[in-house]
């Protein structure tokens, strides 16, 4: 009598039921929403900002090649990389391989100008000049993820979000992720594609925000807490909850 006060006639009529009306007569498998699983919380991405000196990890040079000719026939990726030494006195011995795939037809579509990103003694990008070069940071917390979309050249931040990290509909805490993982070491993938695939649709969100490309993001930067940064680079975790509680490792990774 409950469940017809309170379902319609055609949920009844599709099986649903009262689950606080409901004695399981044998094994039953239980299915919970991700919203269920998650209590509402405010995600707060606003703050005082710092004034700091600019130093980027990827910088951006223009430069011009000469056509290539009967009498210069070196191939492209070494034309690029002497023009950039004698033009901006910038040495790279590497080019990326992905931008390897797209170097010949940007420069002869660009009639022989480009930008070129470099990132250490590696060129991770060529695009038409001039082109804006986007950096993404990410705070990895336990219950909450924020991330920042920056122009790398002004140090300007485009867009701002916070979302809930999904890993805790599998428990609040660190310790209970833990256990889990110690239970059933398929626990660790599980977690690990859960954090990724809020990322992937963090910088998707960030991006609309910016009317910005992802291909645009030069440089990402994620810090979180030990237990955060090994459940999503899936190192071993037991250790973190025993003493003397050490990680697998401690310094930035690239």
């Amino acid at each position: 009598e409950n469940e017809k006060g309170t379902l319609s006639t055609q949920e009844v009529k599709n099986g649903y039921c009262l689950a606080c009306e409901t004695y399981p007569l044998g094994d039953c498998k239980l299915g919970v929403p991700p919203e269920s699983l998650t209590a509402p919380q405010r995600t707060q991405v606003e703050g005082l900002e710092v004034a700091v000196s600019l130093e980027p990890p990827v910088r951006a040079y223009h430069f011009e090649l000469p056509p290539p000719s009967i009498e210069d026939m070196r191939a492209d990726a070494k034309r690029v990389l002497e023009t950039l030494y004698q033009q901006q006195r910038v040495h790279c011995c590497t080019i990326d391989l992905e931008v390897l795939r797209s170097l010949s037809p940007q420069l002869r579509s660009g009639n022989w100008q480009a930008q070129a990103s470099v990132r250490g003694d590696e060129i991770v990008a060529i695009r038409p000049w001039p082109s804006r070069q986007l950096g993404l940071a990410v705070d990895v917390g336990t219950t909450k993820i924020a991330g920042y979309l920056l122009d790398l050249d002004s140090g300007q931040t485009l867009a701002a979000q916070g979302i809930m990290n999904p890993q805790i509909a599998s428990g609040e805490d660190v310790i209970s992720r833990i256990t889990q993982i110690g239970e059933s070491p398929s626990a660790a993938a599980r977690l690990q594609r859960l954090v990724i695939k809020a990322l992937n649709q963090l910088v998707v969100d960030l991006c609309a925000e910016a009317e910005a490309k992802a291909k645009e993001i030069l440089e990402i930067v994620v810090v979180g807490n030990t237990a955060m940064h090994h459940l999503l680079l899936r190192l071993p975790v037991a250790q973190l909850a025993l003493s003397p509680f050490l990680p697998a490792v401690s310094k930035a990774l690239d």
